[in-house]
Parts: C-alpha cells; structure tokens; sequence
C-alpha cells in the first residue's frame, strides 16, 4: 500500500529483486525531502483523521482466514469483523485500517453458489486518538466487471450518517470472478467523494484530471492486473487540500521507480500511500501517493525486505519516536517482500494567549511566567514514565484570577504544526476535582439541616439496614478524610455489571443503585473482595471512590434530590456555571468539547451500534454494558458490540471508563478551567453556598490528615476532600485523559487552574516546584517567593510552615 519499492539502484530486469541489500534506502537520508511546504495540512482531518497517529500496526503474522459466503452476499460486501480473527481484535483494541491489503485467492465449491474465498489480512492498522470512528471493511466479489462497476462506481456523501470509504483494494482470480475491498468509515462526514473501479490506465488517468477540475483528489488507490491488463480503481474526496498538495504515480515499476522517486523528492513530495498492482510479479508494479511533506517532520523509507527485515526496522524506527505510515506487502519472483515508510513529526508547543491583562510591567509578571513554564514542564512526557507515553499528544489551559479579574489565560498544544490549537476554553475531565466539589456539597446540606461533621455517617445516610454496629460511631468527617474505613477497590465498583444483575441496580449504575446494592445488599464489614467498608481501617488513610460515591448519596438523601441535581441547582447555577461544569457526557463526543482535549471523545454517529433508534434522540453505550434489550437502554448504555474498541479504548476513549451516575462523586465532573477558577474562588470567599465558618472547615486543622501520613499529594494536609498547605488550599485530581489542579491562596486572593489531558500530579508536578518544597528552605519557589507561607494561627502548637511540615 505505501511506497512501494522506491529504490535508486533498482533491478531493471524481469527478475526477482533478491541481490538487493536487505533494508534499503533509497533516499540515503532521514531528512525532509526537498522544501516542505509551510502551508498545506498533512492528512486533512476530513480526509482519514485529524490526529497524531499515536500505533500502528502491519501485522506480518495474520493468519489467512476463509470467507465462505453465497455469491449473492459477496456482491453485497461480506464484512470482515465475522471472518478475520485478526482483524476483530485490532478493531476491538481501537485500530482501525488505514490501508487496506490483501492477497485473496478463491473457487466456487462445487454443486452449491457457496464462494470458498481465501484471504490474508496485510493491511496497515492506525490507532489514533481523534479517530476511534467506527470501521467496516468488506470484500466484494462479481462475475464480471459490468457487475462491479454497476455496484461500487459510487459518490456521496449518500445521507446524513451513512459511511464514506477511505481505502480501496482490488484483486482477480483465477476463475474469473473479480473482485474489490473498501473500508467504510462511519464518522459523520459530509465530505463530498466518489469511487471509480475496473478502470484502464488512459481511463483513470482521465478521471482523476476531470474530477481534479471540481476540487477532487485521490486519497487511495489500488489496481489488478486482469487478462493481461492493468485495472485502477481508486477513492476520491473533494476536502478543500490545495491541487499541488499531492501527485500520483499509477503502473511503476522497478524501470521507471527510481527516476519518479527522486524527482517527487527533490520537489518536497514523500510517499504517503502506495498500493502492488495484484497479479504483476515481474516485475512488479506499484502505484503511489505523494503528498507534500509538513514543516517539522523526518520521514525514513525501506524497500526489498523480509519479514524479519520489516519487523527489525519498525521495532527501531519505534525506538527513536517514528510511527509506521504505512506498509506495502509485495510479490516479486515468487517472494514476499515489505516496504514501509516511517515518520515523525517534532511536536513544539502551540500557545494560545487571549484576553490577558498582564504585561511585563506588572508586579507579578516574572511570578506568572514561572508558574505557565511549570505548567508546560508538568506535560513533559519524559516525566518518570508517567505521561501516556511518546506518540500522545498534550494540550492543556492556564488560568490565573486576581481576585475575581482573570489575569492570564492560556492554552497549550503539543504537537505538530498542521495540528489544530488547543481552545482556552476546552472542557476538559477533572478527576477527583469531583472530590472537593462532593465535600462542598456535603458541607452545605449539613449546614442547611443543622447536622454536625461529628454525626455519624450512617444516621446521617440513612443506613439502617445491615450496618456493622461499629460503623455506626465512623462520623461525616471520617468519611471525608478517606479514614472512615470505605474501602478502594470492591469488585462490584469495578464490575458495575454485578450491581446490574442485583436487584438493586441497571446499567449504567446510578448513586442510588449503588448505595441500595451496598446498604440492602449486604456489602458493608461482611469481609471478602466486595466488601465496601472494614473496621479494621477505620483511622487509617485510604483513599476511597466508593466512599465519596456513597458521600454523594448522603447529599441525596440530606437533600431530597439526586446528588447531580444538587450541585448543578443549588451549588453551580447560583454561580452561572451550570452550563459550563457538567456530568461525564460518556461515549459521546460534545459539540463544544474541542479535538485537542477530548481524549474521552469516543465519535460515533447515527448510525453507530450504540445508537437506540436513528432519528431519535441520542443514546450511547459503554463496553462495560452487559447486554440489554433494546427498550431497557439506559442514557449512556447500550449493547456490547464486536465493532466497538474495548482495550485502547479503556484509557484513550474511555470504553470501559464512565464516571457519571454512581462515580460521579468521585470523579465524573468535567469542564472548562475559568469555570473551575471561579467554583473554587466562590467556595472559599463568597457566602452563595454556607457561612464562612463552615467553608472554613474545609481545610480547618481539626480535619486534617497530616502529610506524610497519607498517600496522596506529597507534603500537602489532606482535609475534607480538600488539599492544604499553609494559605494554599487545592483541589486536584488525576485519571486517565486527565490532570487538573485549582490552587486558591487565602490570603491573597489569587486563583490559578490548571487543567491538562496528560495522567500525572498537579500537586507534585505542577504546585510543588513552584512553591518550593524541595528546598530544606521555606519558599525558594516562585510563588513560595511571592506568597510567603504564613503559620495560620488558628493551628495551635503546630506550625504548617516548619520543616516538619515539609516546607
């Protein structure tokens, strides 16, 4: 499929290519080809993507496989996902073909119109984190090449919701029959495109100068040679890419490829796309894609290799940060042989500055810049293996308040040029923020009913029924400290699908369900692997989802309302936030919610499996769901599907993460870090949600876990569902796809936020260097310079700016 052999001492004979020196390069040089253009967009995203392609796959050991269908399925496409192991599971893992290749050998069996069609996958794989659109490949087979072209010569897009191709195959055997394989996206696309197959060379030649003239280009192309002809086919799409954004080289061989090669390459052309002509051998013929090189990437490109050859040169290509392009599987004399293409780009930040009204005239100007530099470093994916890894792509925002005037906003992408910026805006997931945003929750229904944090938690929850009586004295407080003995891990908090086959609970599990599971069901100090709460850690810091879930239903049952209901009616619209922090949306991809930080984005369409009814309002499932009949799906349920990304999908599109109905309170609350800014800065000055006083309790010392005695937010107190150190007080969080920390000095006023889709600390990574814990000497950080730590005095006998206290 790419590059075929592009080679510069290339056999011209009608022999096998075998004296070759194995691994070669044919260019000599890891630098760009020519002059890359500073303009054109490499993989427009309405063309196969919009990401960093993050893996990539050729996998050199697919096993081939038998499609056994009547004629009549194969002239209306037999889907691989019910035939090709390999291919289920790359599909399942969140890979989806970038190319699609195969060698395809077939026979009617006899007496029956059963086709016996033999098939080995070779196509390139991509997993990328903007497209986990769902994919179909299918192979079509016809009696002749009247019946091809009357069913596959297509265009679209056909109606809102339908799929589009984007790679093409095409094949012929031995008993005639002929035959093409397409891969259909389903994304959404009104990307205008049309399909040509079984075309001679002048006629293709011809089509793609007559469709070029309407603004549309090749974006795959395949060809067989049939009877002792060459046949083209090929996909186009009309996406707006300038004309001399790419070129095509149709029917070379190993005469003609040297030449071609090194004169795309001298004009800043690499090769992007290639497909073997199936059925030449001697010597074989390639057709490829040339597309203009961006700014700030390095290709590598290898030619005439074995298996062995190919899986060495990725493994060492990997290693040095590049990704698989694309491969191409080749017959020539009777062998094998591979060739590849190999890329990486050199990310650089992209800065987004909008509406700042600091300058360098400002008093806290050189304080600001040290705090955005750290906040850069915290993305560095070089960080103790922390990060997701060289092939992710961090985006993140900044926001610093003065008081209520926001000072400096920033977003930040990291990634190549063509990629689009982060917006300063962007909702992003704030893992246990949720924590803190509970604990306030909790503190202003108690405050509104006169019940004290030394109650106890299970009056206070209503939990009369099968409670340990030693359960009975762990008060509110202990439970928002995470020592109140809830445990980390029960088996059902994992495996929601044991609550949905109680009787206490459906999928998705909401608070409720999981509290009746838990409390009626029998889970507390019985003991075993679902057991949500021991005496025996009562006292003990444990930090606890399934704790601060169950928190959330003390809010409910304090309140009368479901614990969501609560904080966005009675906590965030007060504040005019309720439109801006919201619920884990699940499985769906939101329109304000934008490319660069959605990595929970999981982008599907009407027409996705998960869909209840097309035309209907929109419902959306998980791959934790069991199966569940149609007219039991709940919002953000639906039916386990075979097409569905399942193992990727865990931590890049949170196929078996959905943190809203009973997680939410531990971790589902999303939005933008203005948003956040002002809920935490609201929570700590402003009297909206209770008196001062019981919002100083938040982070008052007679709650306070001390540091060192917990596990986490290194030299931070831990207090409820809060964060303390000296007048900083924080909420802060971290999951897959998200790191967020809100920082309020009480003393100054100063608010600083910081959001970022990479898994890391916001404590340890961002707040700490800054306010300089790593000094034996108070304060050497920027903000410790600024912001000096003050002993609070209401900590009688302890001083939180002592050593002791990891200052």
């Amino acid at each position: 499929m790419t590059l075929a052999p592009l080679l510069s001492a290339c056999p011209t004979s009608q022999g096998p290519s075998t004296a070759i020196a194995s691994a070669s390069d044919p260019f000599g040089t890891s630098d760009v080809p020519g002059t890359p253009s500073q303009t054109t967009s490499w993989r427009h995203p309405a063309t196969l993507g919009n990401g960093l392609v993050s893996d990539s796959r050729l996998d050199l050991d697919a096993p081939p496989t038998q499609l056994v269908s009547p004629l009549i399925d194969f002239e209306a496409g037999v889907d691989w996902i019910g035939f090709v192991p390999t291919h289920i599971n790359k599909i399942k893992a969140g890979f989806r073909p970038a190319t699609v290749d195969a060698l395809v050998t077939g026979s009617t069996i006899i007496g029956t119109n059963l086709i016996d069609l033999g098939l080995e996958d070779l196509s390139t794989y991509v997993a990328d984190d903007d497209t986990a659109y769902r994919s179909e490949t299918k192979t079509y087979l016809f009696d002749g090449l009247t019946s091809e072209s009357a069913a596959l010569e297509l265009s679209g897009p056909l109606t809102v919701g339908m799929p589009r191709p984007t790679a093409i195959d095409t094949f012929s055997l031995d008993e005639g029959q002929l035959g093409t394989s397409l891969v259909w996206t389903h994304d959404n696309s009104d990307l205008p495109w049309r399909v040509a197959v079984g075309r001679t060379k002048a006629n293709f030649e011809q089509q793609i100068l007559a469709w070029g003239i309407q603004g549309y280009r090749l974006i795959s192309v395949a060809s067989r040679e049939r009877n002792g002809v060459s046949e083209y086919a090929g996909i186009f799409v009309a996406d707006g890419q300038p004309s001399g954004s790419t070129r095509i080289s149709l029917g070379e061989d190993w005469s003609t490829l040297t030449n071609t090669a090194n004169t795309n390459w001298a004009d800043g052309y690499y090769p992007s796309r290639g497909t073997y002509e199936q059925g030449s051998e001697e010597p074989p013929r390639f057709n490829i894609l040339w597309a203009k090189e961006p700014p700030d990437t390095q290709v590598e490109t290898r030619y005439d290799m074995s298996k062995a050859d190919f899986e060495a040169q990725d493994e060492a290509f990997r290693h040095q940060g590049f990704h698989l392009e694309n491969g191409t599987a080749y017959l020539d004399g009777g062998d094998l042989r591979y060739a590849g293409v190999w890329m990486r780009s050199d990310e650089y930040w992209h800065d987004t500055v909008v509406g700042d009204t600091l300058g360098p005239g400002d008093p806290n100007f050189a304080v600001w810049t040290a705090v955005e530099a750290q906040a850069k470093a915290s993305m560095d994916l070089s960080l103790d293996g922390k990060k997701e890894g060289k092939y992710f792509r961090p985006s993140g925002t900044l926001h610093i308040f003065e008081g209520d005037q926001l000072v400096l906003n920033r977003a930040y992408t990291y990634a190549p040029a063509y990629y689009p910026d982060t917006p300063l805006n962007a909702p992003m997931g704030l893992a246990s923020v949720s924590k803190s945003i509970t604990a306030a929750a909790v503190l202003d229904v108690l405050d509104d009913n006169n019940v004290a944090l030394t109650d106890s938690f299970t009056g206070a929850a209503s939990m009369f029924a099968n409670v340990p009586l030693a359960m009975i004295s762990v008060d509110i407080a202990s439970a928002l400290t995470n020592t109140g003995g809830f445990m980390t891990n029960p088996d059902s908090y994992l495996d929601q699908s044991m609550v949905h086959f109680s009787p206490h609970g459906s999928y998705p599990i909401l608070g409720e369900e999981l509290y009746d599971y838990v409390v009626l069901g029998g889970h507390l100090g019985v003991g075993g692997t679902d057991d949500y709460w021991n005496a025996g850690a009562v006292g003990q810091f444990g930090y606890s989802n399934p704790g601060y879930s169950l928190l959330g239903e003390l809010v409910r049952v304090q309140s009368g309302m479901p614990y969501e209901s609560y904080v966005r009616t009675q906590m965030l619209a007060p504040e005019g936030l309720d439109g801006d922090i919201y619920a884990d949306p699940g499985h769906r991809k939101e329109l304000d919610e934008p490319i660069a930080a959605g990595l929970r984005a999981y982008l599907i369409n009407d027409d996705h499996p998960y869909v209840k009814n097309p035309g209907t309002p929109v419902e959306f499932g998980s791959t934790m769901a069991p199966l569940i009949a149609e007219n039991d799906w709940r919002p953000n349920a639906g039916p386990v599907d075979p097409a569905a990304p399942s193992h990727a999908a865990w931590q890049r599109y949170a196929g078996g993460t959905y943190l809203g109905g009973a997680p939410l309170a531990a971790g589902g609350w999303h939005g933008d870090g203005e948003s956040v800014g002002r809920l935490a800065r609201a929570v700590a000055t402003e009297e909206a949600f209770f008196p001062q006083s019981v919002a100083d309790e938040l982070w008052s010392p007679s709650w306070w876990v001390p540091p060192g005695s917990h596990s986490k937010g290194e030299k931070w107190a831990y207090g409820l569902g809060w964060y303390v150190r000296g007048q900083w007080v924080a909420m802060a969080g971290g999951f897959y796809g998200a790191s967020a920390i809100a920082l309020y000095n009480r003393d100054a006023d100063v608010t600083i936020v910081l959001l970022t889709n990479t898994r890391g600390n916001g404590l340890t990574d961002f707040a700490n260097p800054l306010i300089g814990v790593t000094s034996s000497t108070p304060g050497l950080g920027a903000l410790g310079q600024a912001y000096p730590c003050v002993d609070d005095p209401a900590t009688v006998g302890t001083d939180e700016c002592a050593p002791t206290m990891g200052w």
